[in-house]
């Protein structure tokens, strides 16, 4: 899995997105989840959902036709 955080600074807003990204594997069958199931194991490490400073608003998931992406966002006042 891997993990990509951007952070933008919007007017005296702050913008968190988190994108997890699962390894590659076909869409259908076990492979969500897996995924789901690895993002619960792996959630007990506190870093991995963390999307500023109070936690995520809003978690899409899908699959991109090569892997499945989670992504994570949440706004704050500067």
């Amino acid at each position: 899995m891997t993990r990509r955080v951007t952070t933008v600074a919007v007017a005296d807003e702050v913008r968190y997105r988190v994108i997890l990204e699962s390894d590659p594997c076909p869409a259908g069958g076990n492979s969500g989840p897996a995924f789901i199931r690895q993002l619960g194991t792996e959630g007990v490490d506190a870093g991995l959902l963390i999307c500023g400073h109070a936690g995520f608003q809003s978690f899409d998931m899908h699959h991109d036709g090569t892997k499945w992406v989670a992504v994570l966002e949440s706004t704050e006042a500067k």
